[in-house]
């Protein structure tokens, strides 16, 4: 005996045939069922979320948690929905996650220690978007010359571009005080 189906619309007509005597069951015999298809949920790196089946005309609903998507060290990604329509199956079908693209900010600190930048001390924090360039600030220090930028070592003046948060500490060179020359003795001419 083997069992067979065939669907036809929404509608699954399964029979039954006897190979040893070579006869379908009768039409009383006929169960109908609901036609019955995969719906497949995926993730925004391609992986499957869950796969459930569905009867025909019946609108499958993800109830998962919220798909996600790898982000990377230039941007983040948040869920904005499916690719397609959800609708009412008809067939077997697959809806992909889809997000919406932002690009990461990363924190950059000017330390200046005891010297002043833009009327600040301390440390200063940019919040800035990958791939954005700074061009390196020269902070002021009264009785010292500003030299460099550790933390990787830029100039005044030269551009950093951002690839995550970093630091940088001001580094200075105290001026030399120098001594007054003596004054000249006047020469008097008698």
């Amino acid at each position: 005996t083997e069992g067979y189906g065939i669907s036809c619309g929404n509608t699954r007509i399964s029979y039954v045939y006897d190979s040893s005597t070579q006869a379908l069951m009768t039409r009383e015999q006929l169960t109908l069922a609901p036609a019955v298809f995969s719906v497949t949920w995926v993730d925004g790196d391609g992986n499957e979320l869950t796969t459930e089946e569905v009867e025909a005309g019946t609108t499958p609903e993800y109830d998962g948690e919220i798909p996600t998507k790898t982000g990377t060290a230039e941007a983040f990604y948040t869920f904005a929905g499916w690719d397609k329509e959800i609708t009412a199956a008809a067939e077997d079908v697959t809806y992909t996650a889809t997000f919406t693209e932002s690009v990461r900010a990363y924190s950059i600190t000017l330390n200046v220690g005891e010297g002043e930048l833009d009327g600040q001390t301390g440390e200063i924090v940019y919040s800035l978007e990958y791939g954005s360039v700074l061009t390196m600030p020269e902070p002021t220090r009264d009785g010292y010359t500003f030299l460099y930028w550790e933390g990787s070592q830029y100039f005044a003046g030269d551009e950093y571009t951002v690839d995550g948060a970093h630091t940088f500490t001001a580094v200075w060179e105290e001026e030399e005080e120098s001594e007054p020359e003596p004054e000249a003795e006047a020469e008097v001419e008698v």
